[in-house]
């Protein structure tokens, strides 16, 4: 079974590596995406594309789930999967799966406070990216804006907060003042 997977860093990086081909395809359906936009064709993107993207969003779950398993056991450095993990958010199709992803980038600002120092503008417009793509706060949209106020307040007790401070206030849009208002309401 599963059991001491979780402090196993050879398996642990065993599935992140057969997952690599599937994450691999995001700039694919990024570019199909982006060229569909240009086009005013956004609705028409075909059936296997979004099935493709669900099951990306749905592997960035997985190395979520991986990193904050693996960081909190010290199976893993966060710093050899986070930055990897930024480069695919924000998720696009299955945003139940923000959850898993905003808790383990919250667990990485009070882990790995240097591997997130380097990240805050990418960070801060991932969450904002993410903030826009939400309907509502009730669910797992719920608990992904509890996640990403964890994060933002992680990060502004951290060496990061001029980082932070600054980035917010170059922001534009409902988003942004969502964000603020998450800070705000802490």
């Amino acid at each position: 079974g599963g059991q001491g997977l979780h402090s196993d860093s050879r398996a642990l990086f065993h599935v992140l590596q057969a997952l690599e081909p599937l994450l691999g395809r995001a700039a694919e359906v990024d570019q199909m995406m982006a060229s569909l936009r240009e086009q005013g064709r956004e609705d028409e993107m075909p059936y296997e594309m979004i099935g493709l993207q669900a099951a990306i969003d749905n592997a960035c779950g997985v190395v979520a789930r991986i990193l904050a398993v693996g960081a909190e056991s010290k199976a893993i450095q966060a710093s050899h999967v986070y930055p990897s993990l930024l480069n695919l958010l924000p998720l696009r199709r299955d945003l139940t799966e923000n959850v898993a992803v905003f808790r383990a980038i919250a667990m990485v600002c009070h882990s790995d406070q240097a591997c997130v120092l380097q990240t805050v503008p990418q960070l801060i417009h991932i969450l904002c990216a993410t903030v826009e793509r939400m309907d509502g706060a009730d669910g797992p949209q719920g608990l992904a804006m509890q996640q990403i106020g964890a994060i933002l307040n992680a990060l502004l007790a951290s060496p990061a907060k001029n980082a932070v401070i600054q980035c917010l206030s170059e922001l534009d849009g409902d988003a942004a003042e969502q964000l603020r208002a998450v800070i705000a309401s802490k």
